[in-house]
């Protein structure tokens, strides 16, 4: 699976894992960005794809669940947030 993405640098002076999601957030053009950390284990296009089918407008956050535990290392999340 290839999606066209856009690299962007943090717009704060500080560095944390925080102030690169929100330099993703400002810079997104779409509803919803997907957020994951970049040394995040295991990441499969499938869970990404099975997200992104289950976006819906009335949604604000989808978050993987498993039967062992909720993951909220890898949601999407409204632009807006």
């Amino acid at each position: 699976m290839a999606w066209e993405c856009l690299m962007v640098s943090d717009l704060l002076p500080v560095r944390s894992s925080l102030t690169g999601i929100h330099a993703g957030l400002y810079y997104t053009r779409s509803s919803h960005a997907f957020i994951a950390a970049g040394d995040m284990p295991f990441l499969k296009s499938e869970m990404v794809q099975l997200l992104i089918n289950n976006l819906e407008p009335n949604r604000d956050v989808i978050v993987p669940v498993t039967w062992k535990a909720i993951n909220p290392f890898a949601p999407f999340t409204p632009n807006g947030v």
